[in-house]
């Protein structure tokens, strides 16, 4: 491998193998890291308009609405009462992320064994330093 200097590229190049990791540990479950955190997010909030789950799922509101799109076809979502559009879990939904919760857990588990506790400390910290002076 070419070493690199740039922390934009190994980030993303992280980011990178994490996502190809966690897209196939959840795969069969039928759903992609992306679509999990998405729901996992919607389910903390029970429910939330668009501009509240984007917030909250740390998104672009346009990103998230793309997202959204794909949730419903899959079933996963239904309306709920509230300003604008309000989402909440269907009851596809619930049961697709109660299938995948524990091979998420199991990618966590396979994701800390690999960093140890102060990589996985370290990651936690870069992420929180970025977005706290970036954002």
């Amino acid at each position: 491998m070419i070493p690199c200097d740039c922390y934009c590229a190994l980030l993303r190049r992280s980011a990178q193998s994490l996502t190809t990791l966690y897209d196939e540990g959840l795969a069969p479950a039928g759903l992609s890291i992306t679509q999990f955190n998405l729901l996992t997010r919607l389910d903390l909030l029970q429910k939330a308009n668009g501009t509240q789950w984007a917030e909250a799922a740390g998104l672009e509101r346009t990103t998230l609405v793309r997202n959204i799109k794909g949730l419903e076809k899959q079933g996963w979502l239904q309306r709920a009462e509230g300003s604008g559009k309000t989402y909440e879990l269907s009851p596809a939904g619930k049961a697709i992320l109660s299938e995948a919760r524990p091979r998420w857990q199991a990618i966590q588990d396979k994701v800390a064994a690999i960093l140890g506790p102060a990589d996985a400390a370290a990651l936690e910290r870069i992420q929180e330093k970025l977005e706290r002076s970036l954002g």
